[in-house]
């Protein structure tokens, strides 16, 4: 059969026909849903997307009312016992009896409640003698003290001596939830107010007593060391970091450290805890502990700063102060180059003398340099000291 011209160009178009659907129906098609699923999945992306940006958005919010918050409960645990011990009460009650010139002869503990998740109380009977005012001076003590004593009961007499006595019943209570807040935890009046850290044993006999056989004492004489007065350095504490009121900066808006007080001390009740994070080593990483709330001064000409620094491990961190002088300028002295220690040491450094004085410690510093540097650690600080020429 003969295939004329017009029959050919029919099947030419025909046959053109089909390869273009064939190439649309299992290329283009195939290709067209998969783009569809893709624009869908890209959507999806974006609203995930959205949702990140916004939870990042509001976790500096969130941050700032958390620390906020933890602030306020800070406060407000103030004058609550997070816990309570039986020398603790004591304490409390010496004082208080201190403050009223009420006169105390007995104090007897009351047996605990039983413990509860909120709430834990223990009690205590004390028996006291006094005139009408100074009960009343005790009572108003109490209601103004700084942390919240009740009184559940009360029982007055007259004496024979003409005064009045009689028992007061005490009950302390604490808050065991409030443990992470409580600056103070269990050692509110027992660091401020008691004086065993002073000597270590008071019964102890002084250098030179002896015991004789017959019991009867007897004093030998000691040979008492010379005085080294060509370097006799007496020295003067300008600050033992007590009230907490010291805070940190970083040299670097990514770093992140705190300033808190520290139970582990060399004097008095606190020290100062410095914690930092470098984040990133870098040439140089400062992590300061700043005075500027509280100046730290020194009045007139000293020739040595030191400090009293511990060390939970060696690092490679150069330790040194920053001061500025009466006449503005600024001293940035060193008293170590690096902590190659493990506890306590007392370190110092001799003062530039063309210092104006009065000057100002401004800060202390820890100092990272080159990128083989320790990027984290904590170190405290206590009993910043000068050292007066000897006149």
């Amino acid at each position: 059969m003969k295939i004329n011209n017009r029959e050919k160009g029919m099947l030419i178009l025909l046959l053109f026909v089909l390869v273009a659907f064939g190439y649309y129906w299992f290329i283009i098609k195939p290709l067209e849903s998969d783009l569809q699923v893709q624009l869908i999945d890209l959507e999806n992306k974006k609203l995930a997307k959205m949702d990140v940006d916004m939870r990042l958005d509001t976790e500096p919010r969130l941050t700032q009312e958390i620390a906020d918050n933890t602030e306020a409960l800070k406060q407000l645990s103030i004058p609550y016992y997070s816990d309570i011990s039986n020398e603790e009460m004591l304490m409390s009650i010496t004082k208080l009896s201190q403050e009223s010139m009420v006169t105390l002869t007995e104090v007897d503990y009351i047996a605990d409640s039983a413990p509860e998740d909120d709430l834990n109380q223990k009690g205590s009977d004390v028996k006291f003698t006094g005139s009408y005012e100074t009960l009343i001076g005790y009572l108003q003590t109490i209601e103004g003290y700084d942390k919240k004593i009740g009184v559940s009961k009360l029982t007055v007499q007259r004496s024979l001596e003409g005064e009045i006595e009689g028992r007061i019943s005490l009950v302390f209570s604490s808050i065991p939830k409030l443990k992470s807040y409580d600056q103070y935890s269990m050692a509110y009046l027992a660091l401020k107010e008691n004086t065993r850290d002073v000597l270590l044993n008071p019964f102890a006999p002084f250098d030179g007593f002896v015991w004789t056989s017959d019991e009867t004492p007897v004093v030998y004489p000691t040979d008492e060391p010379e005085i080294d007065y060509e370097n006799y350095r007496p020295k003067t504490q300008i600050e033992s970091f007590e009230d907490g009121s010291s805070f940190f900066v970083g040299s670097s808006d990514e770093m992140t450290g705190s300033v808190n007080r520290n139970q582990l001390k060399i004097s008095d009740g606190y020290s100062a805890e410095l914690n930092f994070d470098f984040i990133t080593a870098r040439e140089f990483n400062e992590a300061n502990l700043v005075f500027d709330t509280n100046p730290v001064m020194i009045p007139k000409q000293a020739e040595y700063l030191g400090v009293w620094m511990y060390a939970y491990e060696a690092g490679n961190h150069a330790v040194g102060a920053v001061l500025i002088d009466s006449s503005g300028r600024e001293f940035r002295v060193y008293f170590e180059n690096s902590v190659n220690w493990v506890g306590w040491k007392e370190i110092e450094v001799s003062l530039p003398i063309d210092i104006s004085y009065p000057c100002k410690v401004q800060r202390l510093f820890v100092e990272g340099k080159g990128y083989e540097q320790k990027l984290h650690g904590k170190y405290l600080f206590d009993q910043l000291e000068v050292s007066y020429p000897v006149e």
